[in-house]
């Protein structure tokens, strides 16, 4: 008999003992409990903020937990942009404000769109068997903690909850056969302007939102209740509202473990540490762009120069460079290096390598085509994104 997905009885509940032995959680079986009773819960808290592994904890919750039980996760992340499983960065963000502010980019598994996160955002994820996946149930338990601090509150569609109109809470969602994800963000005391900083939203969806910024469509409940709420604070609401929901009058009961997720023995599980390096890699985070073209332009003492390229996957298939520089021969020269380059740093930099090969064989011109090349590697690295320059040129 099949007890998990395609996991064989043996597998599974060998998979269970050792998951258990992770949280120091009892071993619960199906004929544990009878399903008269209230069903166990589980309640998770993250000790990191680092948004990447937070994201990689969270599917391994998912794909790996044992669900006899509903699990709420906790965490918040460090300075982010969280883009969506199928977005463009270079749509999406604000790339060089990213860069030069050390904001992670990161993309999740699941859908929906961009969003920034910073320390004064706090982070759910509702884990849940698949016949009891409840988005609507979900949402009662986030708007119940809101009005244990006086905050009227409303879903507005699946995705959001609303105060006076006002965004406070975005989610996102994923299911399988046998499990499912909901997760979003409560926006606590979140830096706003970072919104409009570092996001670039789609101006036809501020249209038909009736608003001419994303500032204005979403609101800090710090705002409305001052001190008297923080991230610790919303937890707490948030763990008893969780429990309350499934018959609990406190979490300090027994059918109920809170444990906070120990970063060190998390990192010792190596299906976790996979789940991490994958969600880290460049050629996730971006590499999986679908095709775009980008364009931009600047003028330097030597010139304008009006640059569109078009990328696949993150490579440049084709580059066209317009310009009134007085070396026609020096534009050709930096077209052919770019052509078939990583739209990344490190990229540009072994672009810009070629370049200068090629400038020593111009003569005279040598040392002029260099300060081109100087201005022009220059601006290009305040274009891109990915890892940093620094690091680029530590990797070559």
């Amino acid at each position: 008999r099949r007890v998990h997905g395609d996991t064989e009885p043996s597998v599974f509940m060998s998979r269970l003992l050792c998951l258990s032995r992770v949280f120091g959680l009892p071993t619960v079986t199906r004929r544990s409990f009878s399903t008269a009773q209230r069903p166990p819960l589980q309640i998770l808290t993250s000790q990191s903020n680092d948004i990447i592994f937070n994201l990689a904890t969270e599917e391994w919750l998912f794909s790996e937990a044992p669900l006899q039980s509903h699990i709420l996760f906790l965490w918040r992340n460090s300075k982010t942009i969280v883009i969506g499983k199928h977005q463009n960065p270079w749509k999406e963000c604000h790339i060089q404000a990213l860069n030069n502010d050390s904001v992670t980019l990161a993309r999740r598994r699941s859908g929906g769109g961009a969003v920034y996160q910073d320390l004064g955002n706090s982070v759910f994820s509702f884990l849940s068997p698949i016949k009891e996946f409840d988005i609507e149930r979900n949402n009662k338990i986030l708007i119940n903690a809101l009005q244990s601090f006086g905050v009227a509150a409303e879903a507005s569609g699946r995705n959001d909850i609303v105060v006076d109109g006002k965004k406070i809470s975005g989610a996102a969602f994923k299911k399988t056969r046998d499990r499912g994800l909901h997760h979003g963000t409560v926006l606590i005391d979140i830096d706003l302007n970072a919104l409009g900083k570092y996001l670039n939203p789609n101006k036809k969806k501020l249209e038909s939102k009736g608003v001419a910024s994303v500032q204005a469509r979403v609101l800090n409940l710090s705002s409305m209740l001052g001190d008297r709420i923080n991230h610790d604070s919303w937890c707490e609401s948030l763990k008893r509202a969780f429990a309350l929901e499934y018959g609990y009058e406190t979490v300090e009961h027994p059918n109920i473990e809170s444990r906070t997720l120990d970063l060190q023995t998390l990192q010792s599980l190596p299906a976790l540490n996979n789940g991490y390096q994958e969600l880290k890699n460049w050629d996730w985070r971006f590499g999986v762009t679908p095709q775009f073209s980008d364009n931009f332009e600047t003028r330097f003492n030597w010139g304008m120069m009006d640059v569109h390229i078009d990328c696949r996957n993150c490579v440049i298939e084709k580059v066209q460079i317009f310009s009134d520089c007085l070396y026609p021969e020096y534009i050709e020269i930096l077209k052919e290096a770019l052509q078939g380059i990583e739209w990344q740093h490190s990229g540009i930099q072994k672009a810009m390598q070629q370049v200068r090969q090629r400038n020593e064989t111009v003569g005279e011109r040598k040392e002029l085509f260099n300060g081109f090349t100087k201005d022009f590697e220059e601006f290009l690295h305040s274009e891109c994104h990915g890892e940093s320059a620094a690091t680029a040129s530590q990797r070559l």
